[in-house]
């Protein structure tokens, strides 16, 4: 075989050679799937909170924050669009980096 005449052990071969190509295939797809379950998921399940658009009902449905219930909307999109963006960023600069470990 090939990679037994490169003189490595099992594992020089598994960290050196396989991990590398394997990471570097599976990860974008890796990411974007997390992407998806997070969209797709509450966000009780993420940070352990009661579910976030529950809590918005809950505070707009009371008297102080009744005309403010628009607010209300736009912050709680605010935090799913900061997970979700941050996590497609940081799937970009694995990639990134990935391909300068290529060359």
């Amino acid at each position: 075989m090939l990679i037994d005449t490169l003189g490595l052990g099992y594992w020089s071969i598994m960290f050196r050679l396989i991990l590398p190509q394997v990471f570097r295939h599976a990860l974008p797809s890796t990411i974007n799937m997390v992407v998806v379950t997070f969209k797709e998921t509450a966000i009780v399940i993420i940070i352990g909170f009661f579910d976030v658009l529950a809590s918005a009902k809950a505070a707009f449905g009371t008297g102080e924050w009744s005309p403010h219930y628009l607010e209300v909307y736009i912050f709680v999109a605010a935090i799913y669009w900061v997970f979700i963006f941050s996590l497609g960023q940081y799937g970009e600069y694995l990639k990134g980096r990935m391909a300068i470990a290529e060359r």
